[in-house]
């Protein structure tokens, strides 16, 4: 961990994947993005299970799945990242 300390201190700026680990606290929460194979991971965890748990990991999991369609049409450019 203390090379990436290191190189991260030299870097300027950027956002690092990771998976929640502990040893990337020291990272501000700015600069992290959660790994989504993780958390849809949790989100079907949580769908699995009962009652009010079960509806919120089923909205969970399609919110990511529209997030990850829409993202799919700014990669192929039927999509602006730009809001007009």
């Amino acid at each position: 961990m203390l090379r990436l300390n290191i190189y991260w201190e030299r870097a300027e700026s950027g956002i690092l994947n990771n998976d929640r680990y502990n040893a990337y606290n020291w990272l501000d929460v700015a600069q992290r993005q959660l790994c989504w194979a993780h958390l849809k991971r949790e989100f079907t965890k949580i769908s699995e299970r009962s009652g009010v748990s079960r509806q919120l990991g089923r909205d969970l999991l399609a919110q990511q799945k529209k997030l990850f369609r829409a993202w799919g049409r700014v990669r192929d450019g039927t999509l602006s990242r730009v809001k007009d």
